[in-house]
C-alpha cells in the first residue's frame, strides 16, 4: 500500500490524539487492529471478518463509526431479520467500514470532515445520547414486533 495513503487512512482511523502514522506504539489496540487489517486486506473488495461489536450492536457501531447511513438501515431491518442481521453485521462490519475509509479518503475526507453541526454533538457529547436514543428505538421496535405475534 503506497505510504501517502496508508497515512490519509490512518489519519481517519485513529482514535487518539495522542497517536502519531510515525510512531505506531502510540496507536490505540483498535487503531493497531484496523490498521492491520487494511494492510493484510488491501486489494480484496469482498472478505469476511468477524466483528464482536458488529455482532451485538451492529446499528450503534455504525454510527460510532460514522457509518450514518448503514447504521439507519439496520435499524430498520434489523426487526425483520432479527438473527440473521447479527450474524451478517458481524461478517461485514469489518470490510465494510474499511471500505467507507478507503473511499472517504479517496474523495479528500478526514474524520473531522462531514457535517459541521453533527461533529459539534458528537465531540461534545460523544455517542452517548445518539447511542442511548437509539437504543430506546430498538427497544419500542423490538417490544413492537414481539407483542405483534
Amino acid at each position: 500500500m503506497e505510504t501517502n495513503h496508508k497515512k490519509s487512512c490512518f489519519e481517519f482511523l485513529r482514535i487518539g490524539p495522542g497517536e502519531t502514522f510515525e510512531n505506531p506504539e502510540s496507536w490505540t489496540p483498535s487503531t493497531r487492529y484496523y490498521m492491520g487489517l487494511l494492510e493484510e486486506k488491501e486489494g480484496q473488495d469482498l472478505f469476511f471478518s468477524w466483528n464482536w461489536p458488529g455482532f451485538f450492536l451492529f446499528p450503534y457501531w455504525a454510527f460510532y463509526r460514522n457509518m450514518f447511513l448503514f447504521g439507519t438501515l439496520a435499524i430498520l431491518l434489523i426487526g425483520v431479520t432479527w438473527p440473521i442481521s447479527h450474524i451478517l453485521g458481524a461478517l461485514i462490519a469489518n470490510p465494510l467500514y474499511l471500505h467507507f475509509v478507503t473511499h472517504k479518503v479517496a474523495l479528500g475526507k478526514t474524520q473531522k470532515s462531514g457535517i459541521s453541526w453533527l461533529n459539534g454533538i458528537l465531540a461534545a457529547f460523544g455517542t452517548f445520547i445518539i447511542g442511548g436514543i437509539l437504543f430506546i428505538v430498538m427497544l419500542m421496535t423490538l417490544y413492537h414486533n414481539l407483542s405483534s405475534t
